[in-house]
């Protein structure tokens, strides 16, 4: 049976909270799209900033360097794609010898690619962060994420006629997928204290697996050092919105289309794991990934590599430009850790 039928099959007896659809439509162990495809790069349906320039890990690199102040770290990556990131990181930090390398991926297909991408690399993989924990020393954690966040299950609160709605998909009498707004809950307390008053139509969106994944790896980060650094598209202020989307072959498609066939995301509400992450005592930074890649010095490292390559000038800058101007502003670069310790 497709995923599409198997989902009908459930439609047809309780409408379906959008987190679960969502979560169904990436993660099927079967047909799920995450789980079954190869979706980055020209012949997938979407490219990432690893993928467009080597600029952009080697500035994940540079930042990863200056955490450890000359010691021993792991690195883990979430979702690590086809392993291109971690390859330019290790690469450039190959010569001071600081990390040990980690990979959590659920996809047996992208896992095949990130082994074959990183071979000769010492690395071990993982579903999850506690299947890692037995191979983790007692070395503080650097956790590292491009477009995790994104393509995590959210939730929608829809506010019409005073009051709040969750909203589900279900099945028209034409067997059609649509939505359906239902008086069933309310969004969690700990956000709507941070929002201005609604109005008719306003929608909240909240991912109960990305609070989760966040206040797991701040609670590590307060207990035990070490720092993330955290990559995607999203806002930095509690703004109302719909942002749940669709991408199919670099188009953007209908969300309740191509059930398995399509990437799922939503904007990553920042200001509030900023929030989270302050409320532990954690010095917390959010920049815009223009800022931050400039920041660590990725101008001078494009000349250094034009110099390096000049037939290949045009590309790299291209690249560069693709970074700064086209995703730089859109893209957030959200940085945690410890507050240092003063030497005074």
């Amino acid at each position: 049976m497709t995923l599409q039928n198997r989902l009908k099959t459930k439609l047809q007896k309780t409408p379906m909270p959008l987190s679960d659809y969502m979560a169904m439509c990436l993660y099927d162990p079967k047909a799920g799209y995450y789980t079954t495809k190869i979706p980055i790069g020209t012949a997938g349906d979407f490219t990432t900033a690893p993928e467009i320039s080597q600029l952009f890990g080697e500035m994940m690199a540079v930042w990863a360097l200056d955490q450890t102040q000359g010691k021993p770290h792991n690195l883990i990556e979430f979702g690590p794609g086809k392993g291109t990131l971690l390859s330019d990181i290790s690469r450039i930090s190959e010569k001071y010898d600081l990390f040990n390398y980690f990979c959590i991926e659920t996809s047996p297909k992208l896992t095949t690619l990130q082994k074959d991408k990183l071979k000769g690399l010492n690395c071990i993989w993982g579903h999850d962060l506690n299947e890692l924990q037995p191979h983790l020393s007692t070395k503080p954690c650097l956790f590292i994420a491009n477009e995790l966040l994104d393509a995590l299950p959210i939730d929608q609160y829809v506010f019409t006629q005073n009051q709040w709605h969750k909203r589900h998909v279900v099945l028209d009498n034409k067997d059609n997928f649509v939505y359906k707004d239902i008086l069933v809950d309310t969004p969690p307390a700990i956000l709507l204290d941070k929002y201005k008053p609604p109005i008719e139509g306003d929608i909240l969106e909240y991912s109960k697996d990305q609070d989760m994944l966040m206040n797991t790896l701040t609670d590590h980060i307060k207990e035990q050092g070490g720092a993330l650094l955290f990559v995607d598209y999203g806002y930095g202020r509690y703004i109302y919105g719909d942002t749940f989307q669709a991408l199919r072959k670099h188009q953007p498609v209908s969300p309740l289309n191509f059930q398995g066939q399509a990437d799922l995301t939503s904007h990553v509400n920042f200001a509030y794991y900023v929030n989270q992450a302050e409320s532990k005592g954690l010095q917390v930074h959010l920049y815009t990934q223009a800022d931050f890649l400039k920041m660590m010095g990725v101008d001078l490292r494009c000349q250094i590599l034009c110099k390096q390559f000049p037939e290949k000038e045009k590309i790299i800058r291209e690249g560069l430009d693709r970074l700064i101007n086209k995703m730089g502003y859109l893209f957030k670069v959200m940085v945690v850790k410890k507050y240092e310790k003063s030497t005074q």
